[in-house]
């Protein structure tokens, strides 16, 4: 997804007062993983709600190209650590202007 993309999409979002494409919990999720890659679990306990919410929020996002995933090994076990895009960083700096 283009930068010109996501501003459309955003902007077209505020017009019709649907900012809840992004809701808080996907922006607490997008936040933390510009911070630094996670996984899941983790995601969860930082921002304190269900992992099953935790996981549908990722795949939306990742769907949206917003994150991305990749398998690590860890104790012997595999898991899956997401990271922001670069789509996703850009989104989060319009939202922060936008909030500001």
């Amino acid at each position: 997804m283009a930068l010109g993309d996501i501003k459309q999409i955003w902007e077209t979002a505020k017009r019709r007062n649907n900012v809840s494409l992004i809701g808080k919990t996907k922006m607490a999720i997008l936040g933390r993983l510009a911070e630094s890659p996670s996984h899941g679990y983790q995601l969860h306990k930082d921002i304190g709600v269900t992992t099953s919410t935790i996981y549908q929020h990722l795949g939306e996002l990742e769907d949206a190209g917003m994150v991305e995933s990749s398998k690590i090994e860890d104790d012997s076990r595999e898991k899956t650590e997401y990271q922001i895009t670069d789509d996703g960083r850009t989104l989060l700096e319009l939202l922060d202007k936008d909030d500001n």
